[in-house]
């Protein structure tokens, strides 16, 4: 009998349903999955193939629509802010820099001892020459990222963010009052669209930019303005 609970005891244990491992064996495969897609992307790219833009399904957007992302927003945040001991910075940061392709030769800041935590290094700064302003062109991007759609708003939709098209309301939320937007007052009777018209011969446009987990983060102004307004959606739109 002794030798056979000898036996048993490590069985029970191999067996047995550890979140923790689980949740680790099926993230660092959805990261090589990710990774290998990836790198398909980029041979085809260095082919000169266009690669169309893949459309999230029916079932991929429902299957995210049940996931209570608020809950993992605020997991994810305070996870971000817990302080990394310093021998395991190193080993937390270059798995993520390969997972997503990181370019830390343009981080003004390029030894990852220096990031206390998920959140520093995320928002970590980049060299002054990094990202050059051109001057020449009248419209620039305010963030690094990856043009998916763009074109005139059409039938007050926005198209395709993240497989997605948006009404222009359930986008932007209802229309303000002109004394709180200083938007001109279209007549009644004109679309949501319209509303949004500053000026007469005027039209929408947008603009669809992928920000991906890799990239720089930060948003910089692209014009010398001032914020009058802000909103605060409460999660119901799919993240960017």
């Amino acid at each position: 009998t002794d030798k056979k609970k000898l036996h048993t005891t490590p069985v029970r244990q191999v067996f047995r349903l550890r979140p923790f491992h689980v949740l680790v064996a099926t993230g660092g495969g959805y990261a090589g999955y990710r990774k290998y897609e990836d790198y398909k992307l980029e041979q085809l790219e260095k082919r000169g193939v266009e690669v169309p833009v893949k459309l999230a399904s029916e079932w991929e957007v429902a299957l995210y629509k049940s996931v209570p992302t608020r809950l993992l927003s605020r997991a994810w945040g305070r996870l971000n802010q817990v302080e990394l001991p310093t021998w395991l910075r190193k080993p937390v940061y270059s798995l993520y820099i390969w997972t997503f392709g990181v370019n830390m030769k343009e981080a003004a800041v390029e030894d990852l001892h220096h990031y206390r935590n998920l959140s520093e290094f995320f928002r970590r700064k980049l060299k002054p020459q990094a990202r050059p302003v051109c001057c020449l062109h009248s419209v620039i991007s305010p963030s690094d990222g990856k043009i998916l759609n763009f074109g005139q708003v059409k039938n007050c939709e926005v198209e395709q963010v993240k497989g997605v098209t948006y009404s222009l309301e359930s986008f932007l939320g209802p229309h303000i009052s002109t004394e709180e937007l200083h938007f001109s007052q279209a007549p009644s009777g004109n679309s949501f669209q319209k509303q949004l018209v500053t000026k007469e011969g005027n039209e929408l446009y947008h603009c669809v930019i992928y920000l991906a987990p890799g990239d720089y983060h930060c948003f910089h102004s692209p014009t010398d303005w001032r914020v009058s307004h802000r909103r605060h959606f409460p999660g119901r739109l799919l993240s960017l």
